[in-house]
């Protein structure tokens, strides 16, 4: 800490600006919310003097205390987090959907509870769907090892011609409805066996290829 004190009072000496990433806290930020409206919700919109349309996008005022309810794509199209909406099933899993839906135009407060809401549960959504990849990922490698297992303790099994088998990986027939599997040799240390292996038991002459799966 000493050091960059050290160092911005350095530059401070000899006039040269310093940027500084401190946020106004009394700014607001200009944002879009979108939310979609039931045929109750158009109807009560076009009694309320609105267009009546299912989709509603509407600028809303931002409060930096409240940036964490926004997003901001590429383009820098700044947008209340709203769309996808993300909810609670039956199952107590979170799904996610379009957008929140109403039934009367909601008040702004209220699109700021549900972005709240909605901001929680996408980071909930987020970490189920990487274990879900994490288990699913495992789950696969695992069986491609006992596979590959299962194959170098039977001397007599012979990987599938085609694809031809390389250093790398080759094929197998399996029990599963495709009738074969890819076996690769970054798998694990019994699958880069079984790949050696199966390259070096091809038939003479055969062409080693790259096609795969």
């Amino acid at each position: 800490m000493d050091t960059v004190t050290a160092f911005a009072q350095h530059r401070q000496e000899f006039g040269t600006p310093i940027a500084t990433a401190t946020i106004d806290a009394n700014r607001t930020l200009a944002v879009t919310a979108t939310y979609l409206l039931s045929e109750e919700g158009r109807k009560a919109s076009l009694l309320a003097g609105g267009d009546g349309r299912a989709v509603q996008e509407l600028t809303v005022q931002v409060p930096t205390n409240r940036l964490p309810l926004v997003s901001v794509d590429a383009n820098g199209v700044a947008r209340q987090r709203l769309r996808p909406r993300y909810e609670m099933n039956g199952e107590q899993q979170v799904v996610r959907i379009d957008a929140p839906t109403y039934d009367s135009p909601p008040e702004i407060e209220d699109l700021f509870r549900e972005a709240a809401r909605n901001h929680q549960l996408e980071r909930a959504f987020e970490t189920d769907r990487r274990s879900v990849k994490a288990r699913r990922h495992e789950a696969d490698r695992e069986r491609r090892t006992q596979l590959a297992n299962a194959f170098l303790n039977d001397p007599a099994q012979r990987a599938l011609v085609h694809p031809p088998p390389t250093s790398k990986r080759c094929y197998l027939a399996t029990e599963r409805v495709s009738r074969r599997s890819l076996v690769s040799s970054r798998v694990s240390r019994a699958t880069r066996t079984t790949s050696m292996r199966a390259f070096r038991s091809r038939p003479t002459g055969l062409t080693v290829g790259t096609s795969t799966l």
